[in-house]
């Protein structure tokens, strides 16, 4: 992909359009990376990750559908405006600031395009509209109802998502199966084969608007690694009262 990005760039000018699509092909990649390397893929942020690729494809998807210059640019200047957003924030911030960002590098991100006087926060979405919407006007409304409710619960600390990772039914004849917390997180199902389709996707996407005379090579699996919890892992009905706790 890199070696794709190196043939078709220039150094003319900022292009939108090629900063979108390879930008966001590569962050799917490096969050697919990220689990792979920690073998995340088997846990909640396993399902946290597939969240973030799912919306990367879908805008990935309305963009090249559209193919607006105006419309690739304008998906661009809102992630600055939020940038310069968390900027402003962080300079009222009273106290310690979050140690994950530093507030320089955020003014120099904000201002690497324009200067942030120049620069609009959108405090709405992007395209005055939703994912899901994006997502229909993208012919990707079966991927958003196949994988965006379930992983925006775990993003969304929902009641599902925390019962799903960290309680376990009591199995006390004498209780009313009641749940009680579990001593570690539940290992889950691989989210491996469902970040590798996403990805695989979102590379098809990138050979049709920057095509050459070889695709990207696509991601593969090991079919032999399974990708299914073990039966000590498995998620019990909710109801199932077998043995005594």
């Amino acid at each position: 992909m890199i070696q794709r990005f190196l043939e078709v760039k220039s150094s003319e000018r900022v292009d939108p359009r090629l900063d979108a699509a390879f930008g966001l092909a590569l962050y799917a990649l490096s969050l697919l990376t990220a689990l792979a390397a920690t073998r995340a893929q088997e846990t909640m942020l396993g399902r946290l990750a597939i969240r973030s690729m799912v919306e990367a494809r879908i805008t990935l998807a309305y963009l090249a559908k559209r193919d607006d210059a105006k419309l690739w640019n304008q998906w661009r200047v809102y992630g600055a405006g939020q940038v310069k957003l968390a900027f402003l924030k962080a300079q009222e911030a009273v106290g310690d600031q979050p140690a994950f960002y530093d507030p320089e590098e955020l003014h120099a991100l904000a201002n690497e395009d324009m200067w942030e006087e120049f620069l609009d926060i959108d405090l709405g979405h992007w395209t005055k509209s939703n994912l899901r919407w994006m997502a229909t006007e993208a012919d990707e409304k079966d991927l958003y109802d196949r994988f965006y409710g379930w992983s925006s619960s775990f993003v969304h600390a929902q009641w599902g998502a925390i019962r799903d990772t960290d309680f376990v039914t009591c199995h006390n004849p004498l209780h009313r199966l009641h749940r009680i917390p579990r001593a570690v997180a539940r290992k889950q199902a691989s989210v491996e084969a469902d970040a590798v389709e996403l990805a695989n996707g979102m590379l098809d996407l990138l050979d049709t608007l920057y095509g050459g005379e070889t695709g990207v090579r696509r991601l593969t699996r090991d079919p032999d690694r399974s990708s299914q919890p073990t039966d000590a892992n498995k998620a019990e009905p909710p109801a199932a009262a077998s043995t005594a706790a």
